[in-house]
């Protein structure tokens, strides 16, 4: 008997909501999560009841300035692997408007960033 699928998260939804002024967002599920999705390009994951959006030159600072980590999970060597996805601040996730704009951020980076692989090892 196959085990009974687990309820998507209610953030999920309400990501769905939030930004479906700024277009057409898809959920898809990835590992323990989500990833977020916008005309065919990840921008952001949903891990943990949290939400991150990809990162880089474009938008890196602004989550440095909001003092928000980055996706982090650990091998089973051990190792902490940092991905270029960082959390998005719970005053942005509150705000519609200002949500857009970060999303949008995210998305250009995917974009830009093409075949990247978007993992680092933490030091």
């Amino acid at each position: 008997m196959a085990k009974p699928k687990k309820p998507r998260p209610a953030i999920v939804g309400a990501l769905e909501i939030r930004l479906g002024a700024w277009g057409p967002v898809e959920a898809k599920r990835l590992f323990s999560g989500y990833a977020l999705y916008r005309d065919g390009t990840l921008f952001g994951l949903v891990m943990r009841e949290r939400v991150y959006f990809k990162t880089g030159p474009g938008n890196l600072a602004d989550y440095h300035a909001a003092g928000m980590p980055p996706f982090q999970y650990t091998r089973s060597n051990g190792r902490v692997i940092a991905t270029h996805h960082y959390e998005v601040p719970p005053a942005v996730l509150d705000d519609p408007d200002e949500l857009a704009l970060w999303a949008d951020k995210a998305l250009a980076v995917a974009r830009g960033l093409g075949l990247q692989s978007g993992i680092n090892e933490a030091e």
